[in-house]
């Protein structure tokens, strides 16, 4: 796909390349703010690659949390599903770490940052699965944004939890976040 696209009249440019999907910086006018363009890559569009782009659509359209990017709509572009959602700054959690080398003290911080987002995330019954310091960003305050859930899932407490291989006993509320999708 190329460097720039144009969507509703308004340019975007290609800011970075994942496995799975393309991503574009736009300031979008009538949003009055810059979002991003998430789009599946060509050779990925087919199931279960376009399901996930739609699931972190569906996911993050209802829920406003601090850290957690907002979902402003679906398009396709080029006969790639792709969504928008808003831009964050930031470093991937690896970079930051990595590029920075910030104090200890520090890390702690952004540590305890990512549990408080996750925290919120789970209260609002949905599981991330794909946690990863690709998948975390951190901005120049130390603020953290959990990104990119293609992956997650919204469980209902009132349902029993299985899979297609075992059972997994015990009472919801209190399993590990990674047995429910495991």
């Amino acid at each position: 796909m190329k460097d720039i696209i144009r969507l509703e009249g308004e340019e975007a440019k290609k800011i970075a390349e994942g496995r799975n999907s393309l991503i574009y910086f736009q300031q979008n006018d009538d949003l009055d703010k810059s979002v991003l363009i998430k789009i599946i890559r060509e050779e990925r569009n087919f199931y279960p690659y376009t399901s996930q782009i739609l699931n972190e659509y569906e996911l993050l359209k209802e829920i406003d949390l601090k850290g957690v990017r907002k979902s402003h709509g679906q398009t396709v572009v080029d006969g790639c599903p792709a969504v928008i959602l808003n831009y964050v700054e930031g470093l991937t959690l690896k970079e930051y770490l990595q590029k920075l080398a910030p104090p200890f003290i520090e890390r702690m911080q952004v540590a305890i940052a990512i549990c408080k987002v996750i925290e919120k995330v789970h209260q609002n019954d949905i599981i991330h699965k794909d946690i990863n310091s690709y998948n975390i960003l951190v901005n120049n305050n130390q603020e953290v944004n959990l990104i990119d859930f293609g992956l997650a899932t919204r469980l209902n407490t009132k349902t029993e939890v299985q899979n297609v291989s075992n059972y997994v006993a015990g009472t919801l509320a209190y399993i590990s976040p990674s047995k429910p999708g495991a």
